[in-house]
């Protein structure tokens, strides 16, 4: 990733920064993220440090992950972002949360 926009790689804890890219709606870069959840190729969820990550679409693919570094690359039709707080262990998303926004 570009230094000028986005953090460098091991320069910010994942306690510290979140952002994410798109490009073209065909490829997410997505850093400060905590847990991947569930993935399937309608719908991403994560946890970042900024509360819980939906991403939907068509054909997405989880490409990089590197939790030790909170980044995360996605690939495909990207139809939509949401953030939520962030949930308790007791009511975590999983494949049931996939298409009931």
């Amino acid at each position: 990733m570009n230094g000028d926009k986005y953090p460098e790689k091991g320069k910010e804890s994942r306690s510290e920064a979140h952002g994410l890219h798109l490009d073209g709606r065909n490829s997410l870069e997505i850093w400060g993220v905590s847990e991947v959840v569930a993935f399937d190729e309608n719908c991403v969820c994560l946890d970042t440090v900024c509360g819980a990550l939906d991403i939907e679409g068509s054909g997405l693919s989880v490409r990089d992950i590197s939790l030790s570094e909170g980044r995360v690359s996605v690939t495909g039709k990207v139809g939509g972002l949401w953030y939520t707080e962030k949930k308790q262990k007791s009511e975590k998303r999983g494949a049931f949360f996939f298409g009931k926004r």
